[in-house]
């Protein structure tokens, strides 16, 4: 049990968020589907990076970037749901992102 190995407060964070605890093989990536999404984010920041001409040292900030882009984008398996509004129950404000892109200079 995870929350042995860490004196039950693992345990008390998991239930007081209702969230399912399950243990994966090491080296097995297709059992863990936050594997994917991490590559996918990882993959969508190289390209953002790539088509923007944003500097390599940006690449932090473009990684923030790349997940509330994914973060508000609706999924078919949750239902047409973004992942925002499937965690906190509204719909998130996207008009940041239809105003603005990444590395787009702004003048004030």
């Amino acid at each position: 049990d995870t929350g042995q190995a860490t004196g039950g407060l693992f345990t008390k964070i998991l239930r007081k968020f209702n969230i399912k605890s399950e243990n994966t093989e090491p080296h097995k990536q297709n059992q863990n589907p936050s594997e994917r999404r991490t590559q996918d984010v990882k993959k969508n920041t190289s390209k953002v990076l790539d088509r923007t001409g944003a500097p390599g040292y940006l690449w932090f900030f473009c990684m923030l970037y790349v997940m509330m882009v994914m973060n508000y984008s609706a999924l078919e398996s949750n239902g047409w749901l973004t992942p925002y509004q499937a965690c906190f129950g509204q719909t998130p404000d996207i008009s940041a992102l239809l105003n603005y892109t990444f590395f787009q200079p702004v003048y004030f």
